[in-house]
């Protein structure tokens, strides 16, 4: 079997190969009617008298955002507060809206007994302690003293972005390296890349030896041109969207750990960016008492912390708004070019005893960037229920025969070599042999004229 069938590779990413989701799965996902009383994770609002039956069809997410614009500001009861958390997403007030109305909709109307049921229900499937994101295999601990700079010279790294990443530097990079280093990292090269992916830009390491870089996208999506990954052996994990995003983070966290005692170190080393961005004690001052939720809210969207919230859902058995938060994830326009929000959902789909929903998931993660994964690629493939034929399947297509035989289909030759540069960083990531590949996914990098990319790639101290 090699994978060639619906559930094959037509790919549609970020790393300009011609990577596709599986749409129709979207649509199933998104919109498939759900029941509560028989253990689903949303109430089946299509047969709502609100809602026109000639669009059963339609995105779950569309159909309930219609809704919401009659009921967002509907008086609730006791029971509908309860199980409607306030969760507040990123600073647009639309996704929070969307969240909290979503949760709202799929336990409106049902008593407690049957709120109890649905949980119980789940709550059978629901195998395993569930915890943070998973760990992905570390990065062993490197060995970088000759490449560390100081950050007086940290500019080396706007260079770096600009003359050799050709790309534009974010406006605040330097802002961000003072500030790792103020919080124990130690800088090191953007060049000193021996052993990472070759999509990254070194920033810091920690003295875990996680490495904290930039992701210099061949293509990037939109609002993510330069987010800030943590590099892992298989891959990358999201930390934040950009540079601003994460600097956000960091201070609003520091703040939180220091409510009751001055610390201005970071707040000195974000200087003028640290001062747009956070006022100090405003954590305080909202009154939010869960620092996860102010940083959803005044922040920004984050995997970890949503991820957070739907492990916090589970362990207060509300097992309907875990569900909710969890497909929420997956919206496309949150973490475009990553495969984790998938990754995730199939793991939950699994340990809810939803074994096929859970395949539909994890095959639809295996069409992204495989190091965006956030976890080995083969954990996923076995949810995915794929042995090996998805690894034969892009062996066949990096062989002379396999570009034969896309030229006769009539592929443009640029396209072929952009494809291929896409298969080639998702074989290196399944035992992180990066270093394997390189050269070669530089050549079709050229092949395919982007020549600033094959120089960046092959780029070593």
């Amino acid at each position: 079997m090699n994978g060639k069938g619906s559930n094959g590779f037509g790919r549609n990413g970020f790393d300009n190969s011609n990577r596709k989701m599986d749409e129709d799965y979207n649509k199933d996902m998104l919109g498939r009617k759900n029941n509560v009383k028989n253990g689903r994770h949303a109430k089946n609002v299509t047969s709502s008298g609100n809602i026109d039956s000639s669009r059963v069809s339609g995105s779950r997410f569309n159909i309930l955002n219609e809704e919401m614009e009659v009921n967002l500001n509907e008086g609730s009861s006791q029971q509908k507060a309860n199980s409607s958390e306030e969760i507040a997403i990123g600073a647009n007030s639309e996704n929070v809206c969307e969240l909290e109305g979503l949760i709202r909709l799929s336990t409106r109307g049902l008593s407690k007994t049957e709120r109890d049921n649905n949980n119980n229900n789940m709550k059978m499937g629901f195998v395993g302690a569930m915890h943070r994101p998973p760990p992905a295999t570390p990065l062993p601990l490197r060995h970088v003293r000759a490449s560390v700079i100081s950050c007086s010279s940290s500019s080396g790294h706007v260079s770096f972005v600009k003359d050799v990443a050709a790309a534009n530097p974010p406006a605040h990079l330097n802002q961000l390296l003072k500030v790792l280093q103020t919080r124990g990292e130690t800088i090191i090269s953007p060049g000193s890349r021996q052993g990472l992916i070759p999509l990254v830009i070194p920033l810091s390491e920690n003295l875990s030896g996680a490495v904290t870089a930039l992701l210099r996208w061949p293509t990037a999506p939109p609002g993510m041109e330069m987010p800030v990954v943590e590099v892992r052996k298989h891959g990358v994990w999201l930390l934040a969207k950009n540079v601003d995003q994460y600097i956000h983070r960091i201070l609003v966290e520091e703040d939180a750990r220091h409510l009751k005692e001055s610390n201005s170190e970071l707040f000195h080393a974000s200087s003028e960016a640290g001062k747009k961005l956070y006022r100090r004690g405003d954590f305080a001052e909202s009154q939010i008492t869960n620092l996860d939720s102010y940083l959803l809210k005044k922040v920004g969207i984050f995997p970890d912390v949503l991820e957070g919230k739907v492990m916090r859902h589970f362990e207060e058995g509300d097992h309907v708004s875990a569900m909710v938060t969890g497909e929420f994830y997956m919206k496309k326009e949150l973490f475009p070019g990553f495969g984790r929000p998938f990754v995730f959902s199939a793991e939950i789909l699994l340990r809810v005893g939803r074994t096929s929903e859970a395949k539909d998931a994890a095959r639809v993660a295996l069409k992204s960037p495989w190091w965006t994964l956030g976890c080995l690629y083969q954990d996923v493939a076995s949810i995915a229920q794929w042995d090996d034929e998805q690894i034969e399947y892009i062996n066949e297509k990096v062989t002379e025969e396999g570009r034969r035989e896309d030229l006769k289909k009539g592929k443009a030759p640029a396209q072929i070599a952009l494809d291929e540069a896409a298969f080639l960083l998702d074989l290196a990531s399944i035992e992180g042999t990066w270093a394997d590949y390189t050269e070669r996914i530089a050549e079709c990098y050229k092949e395919a004229g982007l020549n600033e990319i094959a120089k960046f790639i092959m780029y070593r101290d």
